[in-house]
């Protein structure tokens, strides 16, 4: 029933991705034609792949975002409440893959101020990560309540092969996959990119850190560590209160 249940929400949250892409991709089309002619290469109207669009700008011309901007909706949020359904589901998984889910989240979180369907995709994108990288027999471990003045943290660590630190610094470019490209893991390379740019959009940040912080006590310390860092719901409301 625990897998069956993950499999439906796992359903609702793609349609509702998917949707939301399609909304985005006629957005894109509005932008394109409103690029002025000079930041324009060769134009080819047979070329008709929108993830393709951003190849015709000059070395000039700003790239266009991955996320229409201005489209999330920052509201205070129970981060209990928001975690327990992609702990359930990930938990569902690891189960399947033979993967142990340790899950610490500290009683009375204090609210965070973020859009819930986006953060929602960003960790779940992150521990989707974290599932299909860890070998058979590996942990991976959602740590909430991570304390940054005016922000709280949401780690996930993984113990699989880790991230070299060459691959580290261009971690969140698009379609960058580094020595992940070589392995039998499918990917696109946007997942982090998208993740980036939701937590901006947030203003908070994501950190990448490798070897991971759960595995440093090892002789061969391995895994990867990512912390995404939000605002408190209370530091907004000082702000305004200052305002």
């Amino acid at each position: 029933r625990a897998i069956a249940e993950s499999i439906l929400r796992e359903s609702d949250r793609l349609q509702g991705f998917l949707e939301q892409f399609d909304e985005y991709i006629d957005s894109l089309k509005d932008e394109i034609a409103a690029l002025p002619p000079e930041t324009l290469e060769q134009w080819h109207p047979e070329d008709e792949d929108p993830l393709e669009w951003e190849t015709v700008a000059t070395p000039a011309a700003r790239p266009l975002p991955l996320l229409p901007s201005g489209d999330l909706h920052l509201q205070t949020l129970d981060l209990t409440a928001l975690l327990e359904p992609l702990v359930q589901s990930a938990d569902a998984i690891a189960q399947e893959r033979g993967l142990v889910l340790e899950v610490r989240i500290p009683p009375n979180l204090p609210p965070v101020r973020g859009d819930r369907r986006a953060l929602g995709e960003v960790l779940n994108n992150l521990l989707d990560n974290a599932l299909k990288y860890t070998p058979r027999g590996g942990n991976v471990t959602l740590e909430a309540g991570l304390n940054r003045p005016s922000m709280q943290g949401i780690a996930i660590s993984d113990t699989g092969p880790g991230i070299p630190p060459t691959d580290q610094l261009r971690l969140f470019e698009r379609h960058y996959r580094g020595v992940q490209a070589q392995g039998d893991i499918p990917g696109t390379g946007l997942g982090l990119a998208i993740a980036k740019e939701w937590v901006e959009q947030m203003q908070g940040q994501i950190e990448t850190i490798s070897p991971a912080i759960t595995d440093r006590a090892n002789t061969n310390p391995r895994g990867t560590t990512f912390i995404v860092w939000l605002p408190l719901a209370s530091a907004e409301r000082q702000i305004r209160t200052q305002g």
